[in-house]
């Protein structure tokens, strides 16, 4: 699986492993560097222009072009948190 269109952030995470992909798909994704696979982590009502990875709260952090930033858990499918933007 692969971004469906442009990525505009990226980040490691801790376990340096893995990426996160984020981008005009409205979709934040792992990638797996061993095994070259992704899985959805992150979903936005628009395109998402920054990811960052807390190591100390374990969640993917998103902001996105919809006006929200979420918190992601990522042994949920669902934000942990949404947070509405200006």
């Amino acid at each position: 699986t692969s971004q469906n269109g442009p990525v505009l952030s990226c980040c490691w995470h801790n376990d340096g492993n893995s990426v996160f992909s984020a981008g005009c798909d409205n979709q934040a994704k792992r990638w797996d560097l061993a095994t070259q696979q992704s899985v959805q982590v992150a979903q936005h009502d628009g395109a998402i222009r920054h990811c960052c990875w807390i190591k100390d709260m374990n969640m993917l952090v998103t902001g996105s072009f919809d006006k929200t930033m979420k918190y992601w858990d990522l042994r949920q499918q669902t934000a942990a948190f949404s947070h509405q933007l200006p």
